[in-house]
Parts: structure tokens; sequence; C-alpha cells
């Protein structure tokens, strides 16, 4: 069956299989977030936003008593800003490897691209930024975006060892389309610290799937 959809245009020739086997076993997550809130600047996040990524990251990991092997971030100062704010002082990274910037999920050459006037006018008009992206992007730069977005998310899957779990910080609305890329029919904008849960099978399939709460 030919995709519908124009995320998948020009990515794959066919719908992959939506089903796996009931046996199926989760080998690796990751856990993408959109950044923490800016300063005026833009470029940096805030005090008040470091703080809230502090927040999150204690609340979701370290006082769930999990262990979080892999941080991963982008090429932009406010994910890897991001990244140390959630990581200070919690239990769940005190092993955690870090790593050089993941491309393909934001940079400022992506976003120049993406990020048109018209976006700008629909997002000022009350479009999410996802929303706006989507109903404005040329297909070509949505293919080229889906191939760098999937490769990124290879490549940090590709760095973690079976049975590990990572953490990655980078933009809306890169993070949901990438997920809408995969399958995941509700993908929407992301607030500030919202993310969405990657899964990898053994069977080499992905999910995307909301981090419960």
């Amino acid at each position: 069956m030919k995709y519908k959809n124009p995320l998948y245009l020009g990515a794959y020739h066919t719908k992959p299989k939506t089903g796996r086997p009931k046996m199926a076993q989760i080998t690796k997550t990751v856990d993408l977030y959109r950044h923490t809130h800016k300063d005026t600047g833009g470029n940096h996040v805030s005090y008040d936003g470091a703080t809230y990524a502090y927040e999150i990251g204690s609340e979701r990991y370290d006082e769930g008593n999990m262990n979080i092997h892999h941080l991963f971030w982008g090429p932009l100062a406010r994910t890897c800003e991001t990244a140390i704010a959630m990581m200070t002082a919690n239990q769940a990274f005190t092993h955690v490897k870090m790593h050089d910037p993941i491309h393909g999920l934001g940079s400022s050459e992506l976003f120049a691209t993406i990020i048109t006037d018209h976006v700008r006018a629909d997002i000022k008009g009350g479009l999410s930024n996802m929303e706006a992206v989507l109903v404005n992007i040329d297909r070509q730069v949505l293919v080229d975006f889906n191939i760098g977005a999937r490769n990124a998310l290879k490549q940090m899957f590709d760095l973690m060892d079976s049975g590990q779990h990572g953490v990655g910080i980078f933009h809306d609305p890169t993070i949901p389309m990438l997920a809408k890329c995969l399958g995941m029919t509700d993908a929407h904008s992301l607030d500030a610290m919202e993310a969405i849960r990657f899964r990898l099978y053994d069977d080499g399939s992905i999910d995307a799937v909301w981090i419960e709460e």
C-alpha cells in the first residue's frame, strides 16, 4: 500500500508492517524531549527553563529508580544546556555516556529551510509549529528531512547496547515529525520538556509512543 500521508512520500516505497510478532521484545529505548524554555535572546535556555528541566529529570527518572545510559543532544546550544540541567544531581544519570551532537533533528540550516515566512505567519495565526510546517513544506524538503531524522535516530540506537535507555534533547516540530514518519498517528507539536519515546524491537521495527506520566 502506498503512503497517503505526505510525510512518507519518497521516503519509502511501501508501508511497513504495523504489527510485530507477539514475542518481539524491546531492545533499546530513547526518550526525545523538546528543549526547555528559552531566554529572551532565543538561543539559550533561561534560568527558569533550566530549573524546569532539572525538575522534569528528577520527577521522571531520579525518583523512578531508572538508569539512563546515554544522553544525546543536537548542535544548537539550548539542547545541550537542557540536557546538562536535566541530569544535574540526578542519580539516574550517574553513569551516563554523553555524545557529540546528533545532526538531523534540528540545526540552524534545517530551520532556515523549513521555517519560512509562510510558516511563521501561520504560527502567528494559530497553527502549531508542526501544523504550520506540514502545510507549507516543500515535498522534497520533507523527504530529505525524513531521511535525515531517521538516520539521526538510527545513530542514537547504534551507539546503545541492547537493554539500554537513552535520553535526547532536540526540538519541535522535528521530534513529532519523526514520530509521525514512523506511524504515530496522534503525533503533535511538543511543549517545552514534553517527550516522545522511541522503541527499537528485536525484529528491527521501531515505534513511537507518548511517555506516560
